[in-house]
């Protein structure tokens, strides 16, 4: 669910990102499996998907998976601050580039 999102942010100090479906022999969907292309490296995917490992902030941050890590204090203020960077731009020019760039990860979604 994180991946779907435009930009990730971490708790720095707790929790972990990983594709544990290998270590638990469930396969990945197509469609997770578009998304995961989508947005990280292809050596990203391999080793997310084969392996299983558990990405620390650092690690994540490392690997693309996420964009930035904060202290649990501070990490919905930096989501803000993000969001916030954003919001003076037009909204339609959002829809044309996310339309060219997201189009092809959201066609998994149709097999």
């Amino acid at each position: 669910m994180a991946l779907s999102c435009d930009y990730r942010l971490m708790r720095q100090d707790r929790g972990w990102f990983c594709v544990s479906e290998v270590d638990v022999g469930v396969p990945i969907p197509a469609n997770m499996m578009g998304i995961l292309h989508g947005k990280l490296s292809p050596n990203t995917v391999r080793d997310a998907v084969l392996t299983g490992k558990r990405y620390t902030a650092d690690e994540a941050i490392a690997a693309g998976i996420v964009d930035a890590k904060a202290e649990d204090a501070e990490l919905l203020g930096k989501a803000i601050e993000l969001a916030a960077t954003l919001a003076g731009k037009e909204p339609g020019i959002f829809k044309a580039i996310k339309q060219t760039w997201i189009d092809p990860i959201s066609s998994a979604f149709e097999s």
